[in-house]
């Protein structure tokens, strides 16, 4: 105490003050793209104002005398941010791999935009995508700021905790204007979201994120935070079974299993014995998928409308995931035919639905669910793989032995969460098209950012090896 008095009031206030401000900026990001679709289909009709304004904004945005300028303002921001993470991160090469493969595909799909100018305009894919991986640019430069200061993981646990609790606050708003859906007579919940299948993405990553947040608390036997992330989890758990999405369910259960071989060996010694451990895991895989088979023959038929829905995953007369299916091998043609720079933002659907489509198919709408298909087929093959790349860089494991529960930091539970929470997003990609919608691109990216952030931290430092306070 002597060696390090207590600092002043000015220093703390002075130190508090832009943790204050970054925490508050995260909060309005997050919010402004989790509400940009409600902002944008809500019948503003009795204000004229905010009818007049909205209708302005949506005017410059799908002009194509303004939306040009739009994106040179983003791309300005995102050279920007990789240049200036550049000088935070001097002395460390470890982010360059990453930032050259988002570079190229922004690159890539930015050439295919202007090739195809004015017409791309029509088209808002383009602009939700590269404003989506501009704002986690801006996340990725506070997490390197955050390095250099010893301030390691504040911005991305502020991040992922905001996105917990905005999640919980929606899920339980059900607008009656907007458009219902329903499944053998039981309604579909959509939220402030254009479909059921957004909805449930949404609530599947907010429960992974909360169950990371949960672990996070119980492991630093917080019982005021673990009571709060215990009530969002199960808010977004409820609305995560009512939205009826086969692939926000398959997407949690694969984050329960992330979370749960990471989160086990923490405890070692001091689980119960009915917690099943690594030796007995693959018994238990074995036990679900049985139960699951069995139910299929005995519950395909219930008429419970949730327990019908869980099993038509294999149902072959299911046209709504055979339809998905079908598209790929057509797909696949669309990208062997034009490999290196695709066939542009607005021409997949159309030229699919007439040349590439399946007999038995009456539209083509379907080719859009696959986010991963219609990069390749708007921008080529060469923009995917760094898509796919940049992604895999992100999950990359960290080196070093695994961490025990009483050396784990703060921020390798935030990076935990994080990567828990974007598996769904993952899947997502595959059946519900996430990834041209500002309200779940957004947080995909910054996820991703946050589960990145292990590839720049000094793991073999001692000074990392305690807990955060």
């Amino acid at each position: 105490r002597r060696m390090n008095p207590t600092p002043s009031a000015e220093n703390q206030a002075s130190m508090f003050r832009p943790i204050l401000w970054r925490s508050i900026a995260a909060v309005i990001v997050l919010g402004a793209a989790l509400l940009a679709e409600w902002v944008r289909r809500f019948p503003w009709a009795t204000s004229y104002s905010l009818e007049s304004l909205r209708s302005g904004l949506l005017a410059v945005m799908r002009s194509a005398e303004t939306q040009w300028e739009i994106v040179a303002c983003l791309m300005v921001y995102f050279i920007g941010f990789q240049w200036l993470k550049s000088t935070v991160r001097s002395g460390d090469r470890s982010w360059i791999p990453r930032s050259v493969l988002i570079s190229v595909f922004v690159t890539l799909a930015t050439v295919v935009y202007i090739r195809d100018y004015p017409s791309s305009v029509s088209d808002q894919d383009y602009l939700a995508l590269f404003a989506s991986i501009t704002v986690a640019q801006g996340l990725a430069l506070w997490i390197a700021f955050d390095e250099k200061t010893g301030r390691d993981g504040l911005i991305s646990r502020v991040a992922l905790r905001a996105f917990v609790l905005w999640i919980a606050v929606l899920a339980l708003i059900h607008p009656s204007w907007a458009t219902s859906f329903e499944y053998r007579e039981q309604t579909r919940w959509s939220g402030i979201w254009r479909t059921p299948n957004l909805y449930g993405v949404l609530m599947a990553s907010g429960v992974a994120a909360s169950t990371g947040c949960l672990f996070a608390s119980l492991l630093r036997s917080r019982r005021c935070p673990s009571l709060l992330w215990f009530v969002t989890l199960i808010v977004a758990g409820v609305g995560l079974v009512f939205s009826m999405s086969r692939g926000a369910w398959l997407g949690t259960l694969l984050a329960f299993v992330y979370l749960a071989a990471r989160v086990i060996p923490l405890f070692r010694n001091a689980l119960p014995a009915w917690i099943p451990t690594r030796r007995s895991a693959v018994q238990f895989v074995i036990i679900m998928i049985s139960s699951y088979v069995i139910g299929y023959w005995t519950l395909r038929f219930s008429e419970q409308p949730l327990v019908r829905r869980v099993f038509t995953v294999i149902n072959p007369n299911d046209f709504s995931w055979r339809n998905r299916v079908a598209t790929i091998p057509g797909s696949l043609q669309m990208m062997s035919a034009r490999p290196m720079l695709g066939f542009g933002w607005t021409q997949p659907e159309g030229i699919y639905t007439s040349l590439y489509k399946p007999a038995f198919m009456t539209e083509g709408a379907a080719i859009t669910q696959n986010d991963y298909l219609m990069v390749g087929i708007s921008c080529g093959i060469p923009a995917l793989c760094c898509l796919l790349g940049w992604i895999c860089l992100s999950f990359r494991g960290s080196r070093g032995r695994a961490p025990d529960r009483g050396t784990i930091t703060s921020e390798e539970l935030t990076r935990l969460g994080a990567k828990a929470a974007v598996i769904p997003l993952l899947i997502g990609c595959v059946f519900d098209g996430v990834l041209f919608s500002v309200a779940i691109a957004v947080p995909f990216f910054c996820f991703l950012e946050i589960a990145a952030s292990r590839s720049t931290a000094r793991e073999g430092d001692s000074s990392r090896s305690n807990p955060a306070p």
